[in-house]
């Protein structure tokens, strides 16, 4: 009596992070298993609605040196999809079991949850800011006016802050400081300057420390 031995299950790659570092492994990943002449699925996870953007270009969105968010993204999800790309965007993936080798995930609106298999898995979330905590209020809200640089989120609200004039009639000191000499908030600082800020940059050692000291 035969025993039918089941289908091998094509081969799935899941990447937690869809910006440059994340979707940059998942292209590598499809076109190194068609060089292989392999089936792979490939599965990018995103917890924002943005994916292959620029940080370092946040600053000139900012400033108004960009026009738009548009702008500083290399390829829409869309683009992604069609070149094989499994690209789920507003989800935040919640654990990961390693003995199952299984990735569970919700969806930002509404919370459901799903679980996706992997072979192999890529974490390609980012860092985090530091944020100290002077600067969160005891229900865990960012204090006014102190923000990160981090994503196109923090774009936006950076976008919405340095417009307004005034707020509940009072008008805004225009007055900005920096934390940070490296890339982003040297060109950060120079964009507060450029949107009419009295503008202080703060940083622990030198201005764009990771360079040579003769550049």
């Amino acid at each position: 009596m035969s025993t039918a031995v089941p289908p091998k299950q094509r081969e799935q790659i899941v990447v937690i992070g869809a910006d440059a570092a994340g979707m940059s492994a998942a292209h590598q990943a499809l076109r190194s298993a068609k060089a292989a002449g392999r089936d792979v699925d490939v599965i990018a996870l995103e917890k924002t609605s943005d994916t292959s953007y620029s940080a370092c270009g946040i600053p000139y969105l900012v400033s108004g040196t960009v026009g738009t968010t548009d702008e500083l993204s290399a390829r829409t999800p869309e683009k992604h999809r069609a070149m094989g790309v499994d690209l789920r965007m507003n989800v935040t993936a919640t654990q990961i079991d390693l003995d199952t080798r299984t990735v569970t995930y919700a969806h930002n609106a509404g919370g459901e949850e799903e679980v996706v298999r992997f072979d192999k898995l890529v974490l390609a979330t980012g860092a985090h800011p530091i944020i100290p905590e002077w600067a969160v209020t005891d229900g865990g809200e960012l204090v006014g006016g102190v923000h990160p640089v981090k994503d196109l989120d923090h774009a936006r609200h950076w976008l919405d802050l340095v417009s307004r004039r005034s707020r509940d009639g009072i008008a805004i000191r225009r007055r900005a400081v920096v934390v940070g000499g490296g890339y982003i908030g040297v060109e950060m600082a120079e964009a507060m300057v450029q949107r009419g800020f009295s503008t202080t940059l703060l940083t622990r050692s030198a201005v764009m420390s990771s360079l040579d000291s003769d550049i």
